[in-house]
Protein backbone atom coordinates (compact mmCIF):
# COMPACT_ATOMS: atom_id res chain seq x y z
CA UNK A 1 0.00 0.00 0.00
CA UNK A 2 1.49 3.16 -0.80
CA UNK A 3 2.21 5.87 2.16
CA UNK A 4 2.41 8.82 1.64
CA UNK A 5 0.62 12.47 1.32
CA UNK A 6 1.60 15.89 0.19
CA UNK A 7 1.56 18.58 2.76
CA UNK A 8 2.77 20.93 1.20
CA UNK A 9 1.21 22.47 -1.71
CA UNK A 10 0.81 25.37 -3.33
CA UNK A 11 -1.88 26.83 -5.61
CA UNK A 12 -2.35 29.57 -8.11
CA UNK A 13 -3.35 31.64 -5.28
CA UNK A 14 -0.01 31.97 -4.50
CA UNK A 15 0.65 34.36 -6.65
CA UNK A 16 3.82 34.07 -8.27
CA UNK A 17 4.76 31.01 -6.69
CA UNK A 18 2.58 28.47 -8.41
CA UNK A 19 1.58 27.35 -11.98
CA UNK A 20 -1.46 24.65 -10.02
CA UNK A 21 -5.11 25.25 -10.28
CA UNK A 22 -6.99 23.79 -7.68
CA UNK A 23 -9.02 21.41 -10.34
CA UNK A 24 -4.99 19.73 -11.12
CA UNK A 25 -4.57 18.55 -7.94
CA UNK A 26 -7.06 15.74 -7.14
CA UNK A 27 -6.31 14.48 -10.75
CA UNK A 28 -2.52 14.55 -9.71
CA UNK A 29 -3.57 12.55 -6.65
CA UNK A 30 -5.37 10.12 -8.69
CA UNK A 31 -2.49 9.12 -10.89
CA UNK A 32 -0.27 9.25 -7.94
CA UNK A 33 -2.78 6.66 -6.67
CA UNK A 34 -2.58 9.04 -2.99
CA UNK A 35 -5.86 9.58 -1.36
CA UNK A 36 -5.53 12.90 0.41
CA UNK A 37 -3.36 16.23 -0.12
CA UNK A 38 -3.15 19.57 2.13
CA UNK A 39 -3.62 22.94 0.54
CA UNK A 40 -1.30 25.29 1.71
CA UNK A 41 -0.92 28.26 0.03
CA UNK A 42 0.58 31.17 1.21
CA UNK A 43 -0.42 33.48 3.64
CA UNK A 44 -4.11 33.12 1.73
CA UNK A 45 -6.74 30.26 2.52
CA UNK A 46 -8.65 31.31 -0.80
CA UNK A 47 -9.06 28.39 -2.58
CA UNK A 48 -10.25 26.25 0.55
CA UNK A 49 -13.84 26.57 -0.82
CA UNK A 50 -13.02 25.12 -4.08
CA UNK A 51 -10.77 22.69 -2.75
CA UNK A 52 -12.96 21.44 -0.42
CA UNK A 53 -15.38 20.86 -3.29
CA UNK A 54 -13.29 19.20 -5.99
CA UNK A 55 -11.48 16.82 -3.64
CA UNK A 56 -14.60 14.74 -2.03
CA UNK A 57 -15.96 15.07 -5.52
CA UNK A 58 -13.14 12.52 -7.00
CA UNK A 59 -13.38 10.20 -3.69
CA UNK A 60 -10.66 12.69 -2.32
CA UNK A 61 -9.52 13.52 1.55
CA UNK A 62 -8.69 17.90 1.43
CA UNK A 63 -6.63 18.73 4.00
CA UNK A 64 -7.62 22.54 4.74
CA UNK A 65 -4.02 23.93 6.09
CA UNK A 66 -1.61 27.57 4.86
CA UNK A 67 2.12 28.49 4.61
CA UNK A 68 1.95 31.72 6.84
CA UNK A 69 4.51 34.25 7.98
CA UNK A 70 5.75 34.42 11.10
CA UNK A 71 7.83 37.28 12.79
CA UNK A 72 9.90 35.19 15.54
CA UNK A 73 11.97 37.70 16.09
CA UNK A 74 12.21 40.26 20.22
CA UNK A 75 13.47 42.85 18.44
CA UNK A 76 11.41 45.84 17.33
CA UNK A 77 9.62 44.88 14.33
CA UNK A 78 10.64 48.26 13.09
CA UNK A 79 13.96 47.19 12.36
CA UNK A 80 13.17 44.37 10.54
CA UNK A 81 13.02 43.24 6.95
CA UNK A 82 10.65 40.91 5.47
CA UNK A 83 12.83 38.76 4.44
CA UNK A 84 13.22 38.28 8.01
CA UNK A 85 10.47 36.63 8.83
CA UNK A 86 10.04 32.68 8.75
CA UNK A 87 7.77 30.51 7.22
CA UNK A 88 5.75 27.46 9.15
CA UNK A 89 2.97 25.16 7.79
CA UNK A 90 -0.75 25.11 9.84
CA UNK A 91 -3.01 22.45 9.28
CA UNK A 92 -6.75 22.45 10.52
CA UNK A 93 -7.34 19.15 12.51
CA UNK A 94 -11.18 19.80 13.01
CA UNK A 95 -13.32 22.96 12.71
CA UNK A 96 -12.02 24.44 15.67
CA UNK A 97 -8.47 24.46 13.98
CA UNK A 98 -10.26 26.09 10.51
CA UNK A 99 -11.64 29.37 13.18
CA UNK A 100 -8.16 29.55 14.41
CA UNK A 101 -7.13 29.31 10.46
CA UNK A 102 -9.38 32.09 9.75
CA UNK A 103 -8.51 33.85 12.73
CA UNK A 104 -5.16 34.19 12.17
CA UNK A 105 -5.35 34.26 8.45
CA UNK A 106 -7.54 38.02 9.90
CA UNK A 107 -5.01 39.24 12.02
CA UNK A 108 -2.42 39.14 9.79
CA UNK A 109 -3.96 41.37 7.36
CA UNK A 110 -5.49 43.90 9.82
CA UNK A 111 -2.56 45.48 11.26
CA UNK A 112 -2.29 49.12 12.02
CA UNK A 113 1.29 49.28 11.38
CA UNK A 114 4.69 47.35 10.67
CA UNK A 115 3.27 46.88 7.17
CA UNK A 116 6.78 46.77 5.61
CA UNK A 117 6.75 43.29 6.77
CA UNK A 118 3.95 42.50 5.05
CA UNK A 119 0.86 39.77 6.24
CA UNK A 120 2.33 37.92 9.33
CA UNK A 121 1.64 36.67 12.77
CA UNK A 122 3.72 36.85 16.40
CA UNK A 123 4.45 33.49 18.42
CA UNK A 124 2.06 35.33 20.91
CA UNK A 125 -1.15 35.03 18.43
CA UNK A 126 -0.30 31.53 17.37
CA UNK A 127 0.08 30.40 20.86
CA UNK A 128 -3.65 32.06 20.95
CA UNK A 129 -5.22 30.57 18.19
CA UNK A 130 -3.50 27.00 18.16
CA UNK A 131 -6.15 25.12 19.42
CA UNK A 132 -7.25 22.01 16.65
CA UNK A 133 -3.65 23.07 14.90
CA UNK A 134 -1.18 20.71 13.49
CA UNK A 135 2.35 22.60 12.62
CA UNK A 136 5.17 21.83 10.54
CA UNK A 137 8.28 23.33 11.06
CA UNK A 138 8.61 25.43 7.91
CA UNK A 139 11.93 23.31 7.28
CA UNK A 140 14.98 25.48 6.55
CA UNK A 141 12.79 28.74 6.36
CA UNK A 142 10.83 28.26 9.57
CA UNK A 143 12.92 29.72 12.97
CA UNK A 144 14.27 26.20 13.80
CA UNK A 145 16.08 26.22 10.32
CA UNK A 146 16.78 29.89 9.93
CA UNK A 147 18.48 29.54 13.68
CA UNK A 148 20.63 26.46 12.55
CA UNK A 149 21.70 28.77 9.71
CA UNK A 150 22.51 31.38 11.34
CA UNK A 151 25.03 29.01 13.25
CA UNK A 152 22.55 29.59 16.31
CA UNK A 153 22.02 25.59 17.82
CA UNK A 154 20.93 26.96 20.81
CA UNK A 155 18.49 29.29 19.53
CA UNK A 156 16.94 26.39 17.29
CA UNK A 157 16.90 24.73 20.38
CA UNK A 158 14.51 27.05 22.16
CA UNK A 159 12.67 27.50 18.85
CA UNK A 160 11.56 23.87 18.88
CA UNK A 161 10.82 24.02 22.31
CA UNK A 162 8.58 26.71 22.12
CA UNK A 163 6.50 25.24 19.21
CA UNK A 164 6.10 22.03 21.48
CA UNK A 165 4.62 24.03 24.60
CA UNK A 166 2.36 25.62 21.98
CA UNK A 167 1.60 22.36 20.13
CA UNK A 168 2.58 19.67 22.07
CA UNK A 169 2.54 16.23 19.86
CA UNK A 170 0.53 18.59 16.96
CA UNK A 171 4.41 19.83 16.36
CA UNK A 172 6.08 17.87 13.83
CA UNK A 173 9.91 18.69 12.56
CA UNK A 174 9.77 19.38 8.63
CA UNK A 175 12.23 17.87 6.44
CA UNK A 176 12.94 18.61 2.71
CA UNK A 177 14.93 17.11 0.32
CA UNK A 178 14.93 19.41 -3.13
CA UNK A 179 19.15 19.27 -3.48
CA UNK A 180 19.15 22.90 -1.67
CA UNK A 181 22.29 23.87 -0.23
CA UNK A 182 20.33 25.10 3.01
CA UNK A 183 18.35 21.88 3.17
CA UNK A 184 21.69 20.07 3.59
CA UNK A 185 23.27 22.27 6.17
CA UNK A 186 20.18 22.71 8.07
CA UNK A 187 18.90 18.06 8.29
CA UNK A 188 21.49 17.12 10.94
CA UNK A 189 20.46 19.60 13.39
CA UNK A 190 16.99 19.15 12.69
CA UNK A 191 17.09 15.06 13.47
CA UNK A 192 19.47 16.21 16.47
CA UNK A 193 16.81 18.55 18.04
CA UNK A 194 14.01 15.65 17.25
CA UNK A 195 15.76 13.47 19.16
CA UNK A 196 17.22 15.17 21.92
CA UNK A 197 12.77 16.63 22.39
CA UNK A 198 11.58 13.09 21.02
CA UNK A 199 9.83 15.41 18.34
CA UNK A 200 8.55 13.39 15.34
CA UNK A 201 9.76 14.31 11.56
CA UNK A 202 7.58 14.52 8.64
CA UNK A 203 9.05 15.02 4.93
CA UNK A 204 7.42 17.27 2.20
CA UNK A 205 8.15 18.59 -0.89
CA UNK A 206 7.39 22.00 -1.50
CA UNK A 207 4.87 21.61 -4.16
CA UNK A 208 4.33 24.93 -6.66
CA UNK A 209 3.76 22.59 -10.45
CA UNK A 210 2.72 19.19 -11.95
CA UNK A 211 5.40 18.03 -13.17
CA UNK A 212 9.51 18.65 -13.99
CA UNK A 213 8.66 19.54 -17.20
CA UNK A 214 7.00 22.30 -16.04
CA UNK A 215 9.85 24.22 -13.94
CA UNK A 216 10.45 26.72 -16.31
CA UNK A 217 6.77 28.38 -16.59
CA UNK A 218 6.83 28.40 -12.91
CA UNK A 219 10.75 29.63 -12.76
CA UNK A 220 10.10 32.34 -15.28
CA UNK A 221 6.42 33.26 -13.46
CA UNK A 222 8.49 33.78 -10.26
CA UNK A 223 10.54 36.57 -12.93
CA UNK A 224 7.23 37.95 -13.75
CA UNK A 225 5.99 38.86 -9.89
CA UNK A 226 10.06 39.70 -8.89
CA UNK A 227 10.13 41.58 -11.49
CA UNK A 228 13.28 40.36 -13.10
CA UNK A 229 14.67 38.72 -15.88
CA UNK A 230 15.82 34.85 -15.95
CA UNK A 231 19.41 35.74 -17.05
CA UNK A 232 19.80 37.21 -13.39
CA UNK A 233 22.70 35.35 -11.55
CA UNK A 234 20.97 36.63 -7.91
CA UNK A 235 17.20 36.32 -8.03
CA UNK A 236 15.39 34.04 -5.89
CA UNK A 237 15.16 30.27 -7.99
CA UNK A 238 13.05 27.42 -7.62
CA UNK A 239 14.03 24.06 -7.64
CA UNK A 240 13.61 22.20 -10.42
CA UNK A 241 12.37 19.13 -7.72
CA UNK A 242 9.20 21.42 -6.25
CA UNK A 243 6.68 18.97 -8.60
CA UNK A 244 4.13 16.90 -7.32
CA UNK A 245 6.18 12.94 -6.84
CA UNK A 246 4.37 10.31 -6.50
CA UNK A 247 4.77 8.19 -3.86
CA UNK A 248 7.90 5.63 -5.12
CA UNK A 249 9.81 9.48 -5.93
CA UNK A 250 9.37 10.67 -2.43
CA UNK A 251 9.91 7.21 -0.63
CA UNK A 252 12.67 6.45 -3.00
CA UNK A 253 14.48 10.19 -0.94
CA UNK A 254 13.90 9.35 2.02
CA UNK A 255 14.79 5.39 1.90
CA UNK A 256 16.76 6.69 5.39
CA UNK A 257 13.95 8.13 6.97
CA UNK A 258 11.18 6.02 6.58
CA UNK A 259 9.47 7.11 9.29
CA UNK A 260 9.17 10.77 7.77
CA UNK A 261 7.32 9.46 5.55
CA UNK A 262 4.84 7.11 6.93
CA UNK A 263 4.12 10.60 9.38
CA UNK A 264 2.64 12.31 6.38
CA UNK A 265 0.07 9.63 6.50
CA UNK A 266 -0.28 9.93 10.21
CA UNK A 267 -0.64 13.35 9.67
CA UNK A 268 -3.61 12.94 6.76
CA UNK A 269 -5.45 10.52 9.73
CA UNK A 270 -5.35 13.49 12.15
CA UNK A 271 -7.38 16.17 9.76
CA UNK A 272 -10.77 15.70 9.54
CA UNK A 273 -12.64 18.87 8.42
CA UNK A 274 -13.34 20.79 4.78
CA UNK A 275 -15.06 23.82 4.39
CA UNK A 276 -18.91 23.21 3.94
CA UNK A 277 -19.31 24.38 0.52
CA UNK A 278 -23.53 23.94 0.87
CA UNK A 279 -23.93 25.35 3.89
CA UNK A 280 -26.18 28.52 4.13
CA UNK A 281 -24.63 31.74 4.32
CA UNK A 282 -24.87 33.82 7.39
CA UNK A 283 -25.63 37.05 6.71
CA UNK A 284 -24.89 40.13 9.40
CA UNK A 285 -28.34 41.46 11.18
CA UNK A 286 -29.24 45.02 10.11
CA UNK A 287 -31.81 45.33 12.48
CA UNK A 288 -32.27 43.27 16.38
CA UNK A 289 -33.96 40.24 14.65
CA UNK A 290 -35.77 39.60 11.28
CA UNK A 291 -39.08 40.39 12.24
CA UNK A 292 -37.34 43.88 12.84
CA UNK A 293 -35.42 43.78 9.34
CA UNK A 294 -38.74 42.79 7.06
CA UNK A 295 -40.74 45.27 8.96
CA UNK A 296 -37.78 48.34 8.34
CA UNK A 297 -37.40 46.83 4.52
CA UNK A 298 -41.09 46.98 3.84
CA UNK A 299 -41.48 50.53 5.26
CA UNK A 300 -38.68 51.91 3.74
CA UNK A 301 -39.00 50.77 0.68
CA UNK A 302 -42.69 52.06 0.29
CA UNK A 303 -41.50 55.64 1.79
CA UNK A 304 -38.52 55.42 -1.00
CA UNK A 305 -41.06 54.60 -3.82
CA UNK A 306 -43.51 57.30 -2.98
CA UNK A 307 -40.73 59.84 -3.26
CA UNK A 308 -39.53 58.48 -6.41
CA UNK A 309 -42.91 58.37 -7.99
CA UNK A 310 -43.45 61.81 -6.90
CA UNK A 311 -39.82 62.85 -8.49
CA UNK A 312 -40.60 61.44 -12.27
CA UNK A 313 -44.22 62.41 -12.13
CA UNK A 314 -45.85 59.41 -12.60
CA UNK A 315 -49.62 58.71 -12.09
CA UNK A 316 -49.74 55.03 -13.06
CA UNK A 317 -48.78 53.72 -9.66
CA UNK A 318 -50.71 50.92 -9.39
CA UNK A 319 -47.51 48.64 -11.30
CA UNK A 320 -45.19 50.06 -9.17
CA UNK A 321 -46.76 49.55 -5.93
CA UNK A 322 -47.70 46.18 -7.14
CA UNK A 323 -44.02 45.16 -8.35
CA UNK A 324 -43.06 45.90 -5.06
CA UNK A 325 -44.87 43.97 -3.10
CA UNK A 326 -43.81 40.95 -5.23
CA UNK A 327 -40.73 41.59 -4.49
CA UNK A 328 -40.63 42.04 -0.41
CA UNK A 329 -42.69 38.83 -0.57
CA UNK A 330 -39.34 37.23 -2.14
CA UNK A 331 -36.77 39.11 -0.47
CA UNK A 332 -38.55 38.37 2.94
CA UNK A 333 -38.87 35.18 2.03
CA UNK A 334 -35.79 33.93 0.87
CA UNK A 335 -34.32 36.14 4.27
CA UNK A 336 -32.95 38.37 2.76
CA UNK A 337 -34.10 41.75 4.10
CA UNK A 338 -31.04 42.29 6.09
CA UNK A 339 -28.78 42.66 3.08
CA UNK A 340 -30.45 44.93 1.45
CA UNK A 341 -31.26 47.46 4.07
CA UNK A 342 -26.86 47.07 4.95
CA UNK A 343 -26.25 47.99 1.23
CA UNK A 344 -28.75 50.87 1.16
CA UNK A 345 -27.13 51.97 4.44
CA UNK A 346 -23.49 52.40 2.96
CA UNK A 347 -25.00 53.71 -0.32
CA UNK A 348 -26.91 56.25 1.31
CA UNK A 349 -23.80 57.53 2.88
CA UNK A 350 -21.73 57.90 0.06
CA UNK A 351 -24.08 60.06 -1.62
CA UNK A 352 -24.57 62.12 1.65
CA UNK A 353 -20.76 62.51 1.76
CA UNK A 354 -19.97 63.06 -1.63
CA UNK A 355 -19.00 60.28 -2.44
CA UNK A 356 -19.74 59.33 -6.03
CA UNK A 357 -21.32 55.95 -6.72
CA UNK A 358 -22.94 54.25 -10.09
CA UNK A 359 -26.38 54.40 -10.95
CA UNK A 360 -26.95 50.85 -11.27
CA UNK A 361 -25.29 48.00 -12.92
CA UNK A 362 -26.19 44.22 -13.70
CA UNK A 363 -28.99 42.36 -12.79
CA UNK A 364 -29.60 44.33 -9.43
CA UNK A 365 -30.93 47.05 -11.20
CA UNK A 366 -33.78 45.44 -12.27
CA UNK A 367 -35.57 45.26 -8.46
CA UNK A 368 -38.11 48.08 -7.76
CA UNK A 369 -36.84 47.77 -4.30
CA UNK A 370 -33.48 48.40 -4.80
CA UNK A 371 -34.63 51.42 -7.05
CA UNK A 372 -37.16 52.54 -3.73
CA UNK A 373 -34.38 52.47 -1.09
CA UNK A 374 -32.27 54.47 -3.42
CA UNK A 375 -29.46 51.38 -4.10
CA UNK A 376 -30.15 52.49 -7.96
CA UNK A 377 -31.26 54.78 -9.85
CA UNK A 378 -32.94 53.06 -12.56
CA UNK A 379 -36.25 52.78 -12.61
CA UNK A 380 -36.51 49.02 -14.23
CA UNK A 381 -40.50 49.13 -15.26
CA UNK A 382 -39.64 52.10 -17.50
CA UNK A 383 -36.88 49.88 -19.02
CA UNK A 384 -38.28 46.44 -19.36
CA UNK A 385 -35.69 45.02 -16.85
CA UNK A 386 -36.40 41.59 -15.04
CA UNK A 387 -36.47 41.43 -11.09
CA UNK A 388 -35.91 37.49 -11.75
CA UNK A 389 -32.80 38.08 -13.11
CA UNK A 390 -31.69 39.61 -9.60
CA UNK A 391 -33.54 36.85 -7.30
CA UNK A 392 -35.68 33.92 -8.46
CA UNK A 393 -37.46 31.79 -5.61
CA UNK A 394 -36.69 28.72 -8.16
CA UNK A 395 -33.11 29.59 -8.72
CA UNK A 396 -31.73 29.85 -4.91
CA UNK A 397 -28.70 32.27 -5.02
CA UNK A 398 -27.20 34.92 -2.87
CA UNK A 399 -27.92 38.57 -4.31
CA UNK A 400 -25.33 40.23 -5.32
CA UNK A 401 -25.05 44.24 -6.20
CA UNK A 402 -22.60 45.71 -8.34
CA UNK A 403 -21.56 49.21 -6.76
CA UNK A 404 -19.45 51.37 -8.27
CA UNK A 405 -17.28 53.82 -6.36
CA UNK A 406 -15.07 56.43 -7.48
CA UNK A 407 -11.37 55.39 -6.31
CA UNK A 408 -10.69 58.67 -4.11
CA UNK A 409 -14.13 57.79 -1.93
CA UNK A 410 -13.75 53.89 -1.67
CA UNK A 411 -11.58 53.75 1.43
CA UNK A 412 -13.46 56.38 3.55
CA UNK A 413 -17.04 54.31 2.96
CA UNK A 414 -15.13 51.18 3.73
CA UNK A 415 -13.71 52.73 6.58
CA UNK A 416 -17.81 53.78 7.51
CA UNK A 417 -18.50 50.65 6.85
CA UNK A 418 -16.18 49.20 9.54
CA UNK A 419 -17.23 51.32 11.43
CA UNK A 420 -21.53 50.92 11.32
CA UNK A 421 -20.50 46.78 11.18
CA UNK A 422 -18.06 45.94 13.52
CA UNK A 423 -14.29 45.08 12.10
CA UNK A 424 -15.00 41.22 12.58
CA UNK A 425 -18.03 41.37 10.43
CA UNK A 426 -16.17 42.69 6.98
CA UNK A 427 -13.94 41.34 4.86
CA UNK A 428 -11.96 42.72 1.81
CA UNK A 429 -12.09 40.74 -1.17
CA UNK A 430 -8.35 39.94 -3.24
CA UNK A 431 -9.30 40.21 -6.71
CA UNK A 432 -6.88 38.00 -9.08
CA UNK A 433 -6.53 39.67 -12.70
CA UNK A 434 -6.00 37.38 -15.37
CA UNK A 435 -3.77 38.99 -18.06
CA UNK A 436 -5.04 38.60 -21.79
CA UNK A 437 -2.71 36.42 -24.05
CA UNK A 438 -1.02 39.03 -25.41
CA UNK A 439 -0.30 40.69 -22.83
CA UNK A 440 1.16 37.43 -20.81
CA UNK A 441 3.21 36.40 -23.90
CA UNK A 442 4.94 40.17 -24.03
CA UNK A 443 5.75 39.96 -20.08
CA UNK A 444 7.30 36.58 -20.10
CA UNK A 445 8.91 37.69 -23.63
CA UNK A 446 10.04 40.67 -21.67
CA UNK A 447 11.29 38.22 -18.63
CA UNK A 448 12.93 35.74 -21.19
CA UNK A 449 15.37 39.00 -22.42
CA UNK A 450 13.50 38.55 -25.67
CA UNK A 451 14.10 41.03 -28.54
CA UNK A 452 11.15 43.67 -28.53
CA UNK A 453 11.33 43.18 -32.63
CA UNK A 454 11.15 39.67 -32.48
CA UNK A 455 8.30 39.54 -29.93
CA UNK A 456 6.45 42.01 -32.47
CA UNK A 457 6.80 39.87 -35.53
CA UNK A 458 5.75 37.05 -33.12
CA UNK A 459 2.55 38.86 -32.80
CA UNK A 460 1.89 40.05 -36.31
Amino acid sequence: MQQFVHLRTHSRFSVGASTLTIKQIPKLCAVAGMTACALTDTNLMSGCAEFSDVMPSAGLQPIIGVEISLNHHTADPKILRSSSLSKIVLLAQNHVGYLNLCELNRVMYMRGENHHLGAHISFEELATHSDGLICLSGAHLGPVGMAILNGQDGQAREYAQKFLDIFGDRFYIEIQRHGLEDEIKTEPGFLNIARELNIPIVATNDVCFASDKDYEPADALGCVLGQTKVIDPERPRKSSEQYFKSYEEMSEIFSDLPEAIENTVVIALRCGFMVNVHEKPLLPRFGDDLETECQMLRDNTMNGLKRRLEQHGITDTQPYYDQAEFELGVIIGMGFPGYFLIVADYIDWCRNNDVLTGPGRGSGAGSIVAWALGITNVDPLKYGLLFERFLNPDRISMPDFDVDFEPTGLNECWRMFVISMAMILCVALLRLVHYRHVVQFVILGVCMVCPIPSLTDCLN
